[in-house]
C-alpha cells in the first residue's frame, strides 16, 4: 500500500509559477531597448542583439554596402533607408 501512495503523489502535476515568465519578458524588453540604442549608431547590429537575426543581418549588410557607395553619393540614401528600417524594427520590438 505504501507503494501506491508514492506513485499517486508522483503523478500529481507540479505547480508552475509565473515569475520566470515575467523575468523573461523583462529580459526581452531590456534587449529591445539596448537594440534600439545600438540601432541609432549601427543599423542592423541592434536588431541582431534584440534576437531578430535574419532581419538584422539584412539591415547590417545594407549598412555595410552603403559605406563604399557613399563615394558615389547613392550610399547616403541606402544608409538612410537601412537606418530608418532598423529604427522601425526596434520600435516594433519595443511595443511587443
Amino acid at each position: 500500500m505504501a507503494k501506491k501512495k508514492v506513485k499517486q503523489q508522483a503523478k500529481q502535476p507540479k505547480q508552475v509559477f509565473a515569475a520566470p515568465v515575467a523575468r523573461k519578458q523583462n529580459g526581452n524588453k531590456n534587449l529591445a531597448i539596448a537594440g534600439f540604442i545600438i540601432n541609432l549608431f549601427i543599423p542592423g547590429l541592434g536588431t541582431i542583439i534584440a534576437k531578430d537575426n535574419k532581419t538584422g543581418l539584412y539591415q547590417l549588410i545594407l549598412t555595410l554596402v552603403s559605406y563604399p557607395l557613399m563615394l558615389v553619393l547613392i550610399g547616403f540614401i541606402t544608409y538612410a533607408v537601412a537606418w530608418i528600417w532598423a529604427l522601425v524594427t526596434s520600435i516594433k520590438m519595443l511595443r511587443s
